[in-house]
C-alpha cells in the first residue's frame, strides 16, 4: 500500500499554482463580460399590500375601527382567493389599457408574480421588466385596480397599499462582485 504524503501534494499544487491563477482569471474575465454585455437587466418593484377590515365591521353599527377574529379569519381565507383575482385576465386588461402597455394578458401575466407573507394578511405583488420606470407603474396599477376589482365582486373596502413600488434603480439579475 502506498503512502500518502501530504508534502509531496502541496508541492505539486505549488508547481501548478501559475495554471490554477491563470483558469480562475479567465473564468472571473468571461462572467463579467457575459454579464456586462450579453445579460439583459432586469428590473424588479414591490408593492405590499393588507387585508383590513371586513364588510361585517363596515355595514353594522358597531364601532368601524373594530377587528373581530371572525375578520381575521375571513381575511385569512380571502388571500388566496386575492392572489388568484390579482392575476386575473380582467384586472390585468385594466393595468394595459389604463398604462397603455403593448403587452397581452399572458405576456404581462408572465412578468408579475404574487406572493404571501406566511401566517399574515399581507401580499405582495412582484413585478419584473426590462424598463424600471414601468417596472413600478405596473406594480402600482396593479395594486390599485385590484382594490377596485374587490370592491366590485365582494362590496368591500378591505385592501390598504402598506408600501408603493419605488423605480429600481439597479437591475436584479446583473451583480458584478458576484
Amino acid at each position: 500500500m502506498e503512502e500518502f504524503n501530504i508534502k509531496n501534494l502541496f508541492e505539486f499544487v505549488l508547481t501548478k499554482i501559475r495554471i490554477i491563477i491563470l483558469i480562475t482569471l479567465v473564468v472571473i474575465l468571461i462572467g463579467s463580460i457575459y454579464s456586462l454585455f450579453f445579460t439583459k437587466p432586469e428590473y424588479k418593484a414591490e408593492t405590499k399590500l393588507v387585508l383590513t377590515g371586513t364588510a361585517e365591521a363596515s355595514n353594522s353599527s358597531i364601532d368601524n375601527n373594530t377587528i373581530t377574529q371572525n375578520d381575521i379569519n375571513l381575511n385569512s381565507k380571502l388571500v388566496a382567493t386575492y392572489r388568484e383575482v390579482i392575476k386575473s385576465k380582467t384586472v390585468l386588461k385594466d393595468v394595459i389599457n389604463t398604462l397603455d402597455l403593448d403587452y397581452t394578458t399572458e405576456t404581462l401575466g408572465k412578468k408579475i408574480s404574487v406572493s404571501t407573507v406566511v401566517d399574515t394578511e399581507m401580499i405582495i405583488i412582484t413585478v419584473k421588466s426590462d424598463n424600471p420606470k414601468e417596472t413600478a407603474l405596473i406594480a402600482n396599477e396593479l395594486a390599485s385596480k385590484f382594490g377596485e376589482q374587490i370592491k366590485e365582486i365582494y362590496n368591500i373596502e378591505n385592501i390598504s397599499i402598506i408600501d408603493r413600488a419605488e423605480v429600481p434603480t439597479v437591475p436584479e439579475n446583473i451583480n458584478i462582485p458576484k
